[in-house]
């Protein structure tokens, strides 16, 4: 799972299946540092707002036919989240014939990023290509279904908040914008924490749980939490969340 929260909890970022390789690089990579600014988040699929992998460079030939190191950047290809995408590198040998092959799913937050990932080689590599298809996290509804099971006390200023969470989407699990907010006996507001990110790679998390720092906490006991959730960005026309 990916969060990413506000300024007072941006640093107490939470991975759980990310996945590995470009997903894992990529989505760490970009979870920390989310833009300040929220753009658009169309969900139809649409190509217009994709992504691409450009500035490849053969890092390291690890052997001469085994491994090889290979950098890029990730560039969405406008100012509106591309959403998830599937991507694939191609390593070519000196006559332009593939000798290595690498596909994984990405997701990035920021505009640019810088990415590394391992390809296996038949022989020694001297180029490569990359392309990135369709956007897979599409349809309606776009959104978790979130089930909060409980909130827990961890110091005079800390709370942690535990729920479950399912994509109910007909398309891979997408990114939500999130406030957690914390409650008293009489379902009075304590504290919410706003933008805070949200992905599940799998689409299904049990008890999970994040904390949240708030002054508020040493002079109200929380004692329930609610979840509420949009797709990451602006509300895109036509989804459900």
């Amino acid at each position: 799972m990916l969060h990413q929260g506000d300024r007072r909890v941006r640093e107490r970022l939470s991975s759980l299946a990310v996945g590995v390789s470009i997903a894992a690089a990529l989505v760490l990579l970009l979870a920390i540092m989310a833009p300040e600014g929220k753009v658009g988040a169309d969900t139809d699929g649409s190509s217009a707002d994709g992504v691409r992998i450009e500035g490849l460079q053969i890092e390291e030939q690890k052997t001469a036919a085994g491994e090889v190191a290979v950098s890029f950047d990730l560039r969405w290809e406008t100012n509106r989240f591309p959403g998830v995408r599937s991507c694939e590198i191609q390593l070519l040998d000196e006559n332009g014939q593939v000798v290595g092959h690498y596909e994984d799913t990405v997701l990035s937050l920021q505009p640019v990023v810088h990415g590394e990932v391992d390809v296996e080689t038949t022989r020694p590599a001297e180029s490569a290509s990359a392309t990135c298809g369709e956007r897979l996290d599409v349809g309606d509804p776009y959104r978790y279904d979130i089930r909060v099971t409980g909130v827990k006390r961890l110091t005079e200023n800390e709370v942690e908040i535990i729920f479950d969470a399912v994509w109910a989407g007909p398309g891979r699990p997408g990114v939500m914008d999130c406030t957690y907010s914390f409650l008293d006996d009489d379902q009075r507001l304590i504290y919410a924490a706003p933008d805070v990110n949200l992905y599940v790679a799998d689409g299904v998390v049990a008890d999970h749980s994040y904390s949240v720092v708030a002054e508020q906490f040493r002079t109200s006991e929380p004692t329930a939490g609610a979840v509420e959730c949009e797709p990451y960005g602006q509300e895109p026309e036509g989804a459900s969340s």
